[in-house]
């Protein structure tokens, strides 16, 4: 492959990686396990150990571990 040829390529996928990165613009995604649940706020336990409060708004997206949409209801300690 030629150098030039291979120089886009590296480009092109740095720039694919790259937004991905910032697909979500300033929204966070917090991962780990929930140790406290009130009506507006959870306490999250991250996997360095960080409790984490994410406040709750209407709009608030809540996804299982398989992947599948879920509700706040469905949130429970542990």
């Amino acid at each position: 492959m030629p150098k030039r040829l291979q120089f886009l390529t590296m480009l092109a996928m740095v720039a694919m990686m790259a937004a991905l990165a910032t697909a979500h613009g300033d929204k966070k995604h917090i991962v780990g396990t929930v140790e406290k649940v009130d009506s507006d706020s959870v306490v999250v336990k991250t996997a360095d150990g960080k409790s984490v409060e994410v406040k709750l708004v209407a709009n608030t997206m809540y996804v299982s571990r398989d992947g599948k949409t879920s509700k706040q209801s469905d949130l429970a300690v542990g």
